[in-house]
């Protein structure tokens, strides 16, 4: 049965039929490493792959190292709750709308805080990142481009099962533009992890984002599939 599962749960990544203008419909797929090389500390590497386009067309990919580490442990402990800081690089690879490749760069820093209750996983996240971008490839008019992003997330593990729940909703905001700051982008991402065992997971999601203030916003649907070991 758990079998059946997770051959359902690939088969819902399959292409979609064509969406209405300033609609697009994308599938993508992430592969990642974690460990832990001290007490507290978790070193991640992640490829991943996504596409547009309902599917059709090659989006990016995206090389990423993120290393954490955990503060006030004990303290935190005792509240059910972790506290971690960190940062890491990006290295995409990234089609534009006029079919440029061009490649980037993305330092991030990140702090995130979660509180563990009963059954359930409670998430706050912040997150600011820095993307490097090619001038020969298009015309920016910040360039790099930094995002402030805020996100919540519920968690719920569903008790004598493998399976668990989660949903978030995060926020994107471009700062140090030169006609100032805003927010232009939403994202709600609704996912379900299956714990294959105690150092691997599948987890399948869908994903909506939502552009603002740009000049032809996009509403963009996708499902993923990632693995982490």
């Amino acid at each position: 049965m758990k079998l059946r599962q997770l051959i359902l749960c690939t088969l819902l990544l399959c292409p979609l039929p064509s969406i209405a203008q300033n609609n697009d419909f994308g599938t993508e797929y992430e592969l990642s490493y974690s460990l832990k090389p001290w007490k507290g500390g978790e070193l991640s590497l992640s490829e991943e792959l996504r596409l547009k386009d309902n599917s059709r067309r090659y989006a990016k990919s995206e090389t990423g190292i993120m290393l954490q580490h955990a503060l006030l442990r004990h303290t935190l402990r005792n509240l059910d709750m972790k506290w971690r800081i960190g940062g890491g690089y990006s290295f995409i690879n990234r089609q534009s709308q006029q079919y440029q490749i061009s490649n980037q760069h993305r330092f991030t820093l990140q702090s995130s805080l979660t509180k563990d209750w009963r059954d359930w996983r409670f998430g706050f996240r912040t997150r600011m990142q820095t993307t490097l971008r090619n001038p020969n490839t298009g015309s920016y008019s910040d360039n790099p481009q930094t995002y402030l992003r805020i996100r919540l997330s519920a968690r719920h593990s569903i008790p004598n099962s493998p399976w668990a729940i989660a949903l978030s909703e995060e926020g994107f905001a471009c700062i140090f533009r030169p006609k100032g700051a805003r927010i232009d982008e939403c994202r709600t991402m609704l996912s379900a992890t299956y714990d294959i065992d105690h150092r691997k997971a599948l987890t399948i999601y869908a994903k909506l984002s939502q552009e603002f203030h740009v000049k032809k916003p996009e509403t963009f649907y996708a499902l993923g599939l990632s693995l982490n070991l």
